[in-house]
């Protein structure tokens, strides 16, 4: 596995935990054009990305690269954010239960909110109450116009049925989705504070756009 990066805005969550996250290289992705989206204000959209990672990534330090495995069910197998016709179908593959983790984070992050933040989101969905993974979930847009962070509840029900999670958000609810930028992020917040991580993203390999 390649050293890992620091990671975008998804990581301040992580951070108030007392904990920098990092980035991990995907797997097995089909060749495409990687581009960022720039000081662009009109562009096509893409039809987002599907990123694949190897099992037993999962990490605490941010300056190394991840070889814990439990939790499993925020070890990242394959996660991907598609455009559908009218909605942004988000979905997570991981490599056990995702309702037996503490506190899990699921994030999206599309494009990069220092180079362009008008044009760039990112989503997080998390138990509504943080003691019951199993129980309903909520999903938070977050926003960068302008350079200031906004957050919105969506109405996006979550579905999480063993090692999958999954949600779909109105194209209309969310910005233009036109970066092949992405970022996929995991995270639990366990009873010693400690916070494992894992991550997937576009930032060192194509993607798969189609």
């Amino acid at each position: 596995m390649s050293a890992r990066r620091a990671g975008p805005a998804w990581i301040g969550l992580v951070l108030a935990a007392g904990l920098v996250a990092g980035a991990c290289s995907p797997t097995n992705r089909s060749t495409s054009t990687s581009s960022t989206v720039g000081k662009q204000t009109t562009l096509a959209q893409t039809k987002g990305d599907t990123c694949h990672d190897p099992v037993g990534d999962i990490s605490l330090d941010p300056k190394a690269a991840g070889r814990l495995t439990k939790p499993a069910g925020i070890d990242i197998v394959e996660a991907s954010s598609k455009v559908q016709g009218d909605v942004l179908a988000v979905h997570f593959t991981t490599n056990g239960p995702i309702a037996e983790v503490p506190q899990p984070l699921f994030d999206v992050q599309e494009g990069d909110p220092s180079t362009a933040p008008d044009l760039s989101f990112e989503l997080r969905a998390q138990p509504v109450n943080p003691a019951d993974s199993a129980g309903a979930w909520n999903v938070v847009l977050h926003t960068f116009k302008g350079g200031s962070e906004a957050k919105t509840d969506l109405a996006a029900p979550v579905t999480v049925s063993g090692n999958t999670l999954s949600y779909e958000v109105p194209l209309s609810q969310i910005p233009p989705v036109v970066s092949l930028q992405w970022q996929f992020g995991t995270s639990s917040v366990q009873p010693d504070n400690s916070v494992p991580f894992d991550d997937c993203n576009s930032f060192t390999a194509t993607s798969t756009t189609g």
